[in-house]
């Protein structure tokens, strides 16, 4: 993940942020105006907390570490520790702005399905989906999956057919497709979820 500008005139910019640097694009390196070009970018909030998990937290400013420890961007120790008396303030906004970035996330994947599939197999999926607790568990409580560093499997498990779905995950499921193959559905539905390009 990387936020860029290129110079359009003498005080305007043109932000990018995403994967790897479009030519004519330099990276930036303040902190403040990488969110900027991140929000530039329709990028979410959980995005622009990946993005700033990357950074080393012993090369940063004190004003860089408080800004990452907002986003508990880094260990709960350095956030508590930076952030003091305003940890708790800034770990419920944390929460909150998570869950909502979730459900948008979880959103624009059902959209992604509605697409991609007929009816009767979003049906499927979706009540599978509803008899569980993933979804519920993704939303509220940011569970993704074991493979992605939780300890419970989670949504993610489901979609990839990992961990406890290997044999009734999505992948082995009998859909019905619109448009793309099953396994171009479930590249959609992840980039969408784990990286909140939607």
């Amino acid at each position: 993940m990387i936020t860029g500008k290129k110079q359009i005139s003498d005080s305007l910019y043109d932000y990018f942020a995403g994967e790897s640097l479009p030519e004519g694009y330099v990276e930036i390196s303040d902190m403040k105006e990488s969110i900027k070009a991140a929000n530039d970018n329709q990028k979410d909030y959980k995005w622009t907390r990946k993005f700033l998990q990357q950074k080393d937290w012993n090369s940063l400013t004190d004003s860089e570490k408080t800004t990452v420890a907002q986003y508990r961007a880094n260990t709960e120790e350095n956030c508590k520790i930076q952030l003091g008396d305003t940890y708790q303030y800034w770990a419920s906004e944390f929460g909150l702005k998570s869950k909502i970035c979730r459900e948008l996330r979880f959103e624009n994947a059902k959209t992604i399905l509605f697409r991609k599939v007929d009816l009767m197999s979003r049906y499927t999926i979706l009540g599978f989906l509803n008899s569980t607790l993933l979804v519920d568990n993704y939303i509220k409580h940011g569970i993704e999956g074991t493979t992605d560093g939780d300890p419970l499997v989670g949504l993610f498990n489901f979609l990839e057919g990992t961990g406890d779905y290997t044999t009734t995950g999505l992948p082995s499921m009998n859909l019905t497709m619109i448009s793309g193959t099953k396994e171009e559905l479930i590249i959609e539905l992840m980039q969408c979820l784990r990286l909140g390009n939607y």
